[in-house]
């Protein structure tokens, strides 16, 4: 018997969702989870560390009152590009012209030390093209949800 495709696993999932009025937004964002742990697919790892980046912030600092909406689009947009065999990064870069980017921001973080918001890596298109690699190539570290300068001591939560 042969396995169904990821694709068209999160297809299904989508549908679910879409379709049927008992299938929640927390159900699909579960159920993308669960597919990505048995599937080890890292395109659906990384839109759901996206996501739950997000969730945690909403969470931890906003008492659950932040607008979440547009965070739930992009999921969503994620999601359903995974289903139809493309990825998120691809999408954007296709039409995205990098030739002009500003490392302004990026080079004076360095500079100054600063730590770096992950979720602006993974939320600005082509942050993880350009930004990313400045700042691993400084020696800017991920610690939970940010990139830390070298010269940052790492501590617990």
């Amino acid at each position: 018997m042969k396995m169904p495709s990821t694709a068209k696993l999160i297809a299904d999932l989508l549908y679910d969702y879409e379709n049927e009025p008992e299938t929640t937004f927390g159900d699909l964002v579960d159920g993308i989870e669960d597919l990505s742990i048995e599937t080890g697919d890292l395109e659906l790892s990384l839109a759901i560390s996206k996501y739950r980046i997000e969730e945690r912030y909403d969470r931890k600092y906003l008492g659950m009152r932040g607008d979440m909406d547009s965070v739930e689009a992009d999921f969503i947009e994620a999601v359903r590009l995974l289903a139809f065999g493309r990825t998120f990064s691809e999408d954007r870069n296709a039409s995205a012209n990098f030739d002009n980017w500003d490392y302004t921001l990026i080079n004076s973080t360095i500079e100054k030390g600063q730590p770096y918001p992950a979720v602006l890596i993974y939320k600005v298109i082509g942050a993880r093209e350009h930004e990313l690699p400045l700042l691993e190539k400084a020696g800017y570290t991920l610690f939970n949800d940010t990139y830390l300068p070298p010269s940052a001591g790492k501590t617990s939560d």
